[in-house]
């Protein structure tokens, strides 16, 4: 699929345990939804009713961040995870994922590419397959606010996106299903000839 979704105007955000409240969670929370107001987009949050109901470090500051954003904001109301279909439709649709340190091994991470989207990775995804080794800018633990604000900068020029965009297509291609199938039938056949 050779999509990119520059011109989109939508974003996504995912993460795992958002209760946990890393140091990085608001700084990436005003980065993403700063971007979308930007272009009149909106944030589609995977967990966005976690982040209201819980309470943790900085709870106070993201829950009137997010109200006074609630335009720009997307999650189910009925607090259900987005069904797949509907996850590769919002991706098709979003400029980029982001969240707070989910893991790098989610499967919506290594997608993201395939439907124009780009992925904007934290400093432990970068060090980790599938995009460890690219050179593409990482926000960093050290310095999450002025990291956070030179990758989004970095990321939104229209040649570096699609320079970074083709980049991550290149190393997801080898977590797809025909890529996997090819290994696996190269081990059986291996494993025939014993």
């Amino acid at each position: 699929m050779n999509k990119n979704n520059f011109n989109q105007k939508n974003a996504i955000w995912f993460s795992k345990n958002s209760h946990e409240n890393p140091e990085y969670l608001y700084s990436s929370l005003i980065m993403a939804i700063n971007t979308v107001k930007n272009s009149n987009g909106r944030l589609v949050m995977i967990d966005g009713h976690k982040l209201m109901e819980n309470e943790y470090k900085d709870s106070d500051k993201v829950k009137s961040f997010l109200i006074e954003n609630k335009n720009y904001i997307w999650w189910s109301p009925d607090k259900q995870w987005i069904p797949y279909d509907k996850m590769q439709f919002a991706l098709s649709k979003s400029k980029f994922i982001t969240g707070i340190h989910h893991p790098v091994c989610s499967p919506i991470q290594v997608e993201a590419p395939f439907y124009g989207a780009i992925p904007i990775i934290f400093q432990n995804q970068w060090e980790l397959p599938p995009y460890s080794g690219l050179n593409i800018p990482y926000i960093s633990f050290n310095n999450p606010d002025l990291s956070s604000l030179d990758t989004y900068s970095y990321l939104l020029e229209e040649k570096k996106y699609t320079e970074v965009l083709d980049k991550c297509k290149s190393v997801a291609e080898k977590y797809t299903d025909e890529s996997f199938l090819e290994e696996w039938n190269k081990f059986l056949d291996i494993n025939e000839l014993r």
